[in-house]
């Protein structure tokens, strides 16, 4: 096997283990991400139905209600400005 063939060989096997390394630390990254969601998120899954679906229509009620504002042109009510 010629010196160039080797180097190239060597360089690509070097440029693999980059990447494996790279990528290996990226995915340990989103792991401890998805863990985090997963903790911030549980209460969610034990809410029951009824639960689910009071703050649903909380929700929806905050959403009509910030709409009516930005319809009626003004982001604060009471003032014409917008000025708190």
């Amino acid at each position: 096997m010629s010196a160039g063939v080797w180097s190239r060989l060597r360089d690509w096997a070097a440029g693999l283990w980059d990447r494996h390394v790279r990528f290996r630390e990226v995915h340990q990254q989103l792991d401890h991400m998805r863990a985090a969601v997963a903790a911030r998120s549980a209460w969610v899954d034990e809410m029951s139905d009824d639960e689910v679906a009071e703050l649903l229509h909380g929700l929806r009620q905050c959403i009509d209600a910030i709409e009516a504002v930005e319809a009626a042109g003004s982001d604060v009510p009471g003032h014409p400005d917008g000025a708190a």
